[in-house]
């Protein structure tokens, strides 16, 4: 999947570059002229994009990480909570007997 992703990307970014320049109506001979030059700010436009795409998928992660944790810690929370009522109950119902050391 990751492979189609960047193939996808690769292709789309140039002309989705080009098309988003020219919505801004500016005259942009100046900075083709510059670019078709000097390729640094070609360069720097991908390793910008590249740094939103992985700050996008890192905060992706950390949610679903921090949805799981959750799940854990309920489900955990959950357990104790019923294994308290349990003990609870079993202190209430041999209450008075003595063999509770050995059902306990």
């Amino acid at each position: 999947p990751s492979v189609i992703a960047a193939s996808f990307a690769g292709l789309l970014y140039a002309p989705l570059a080009v098309a988003i320049s020219h919505l801004s109506g500016f005259d942009h001979d100046g900075v083709y002229l510059v670019v078709s030059q000097d390729s640094s700010q070609y360069i720097q436009n991908i390793l910008t994009t590249c740094g939103l795409m992985f700050a996008i998928m890192v905060g992706n992660t950390y949610y679903f990480m921090y949805q799981q944790q959750e799940a854990v810690y309920t489900a955990l929370f959950d357990e104790v909570s019923e294994a308290k009522s349990l003990l609870e109950q079993l202190s209430l119902v041999l209450q008075g007997r003595t063999s509770t050391n050995e059902s306990v």
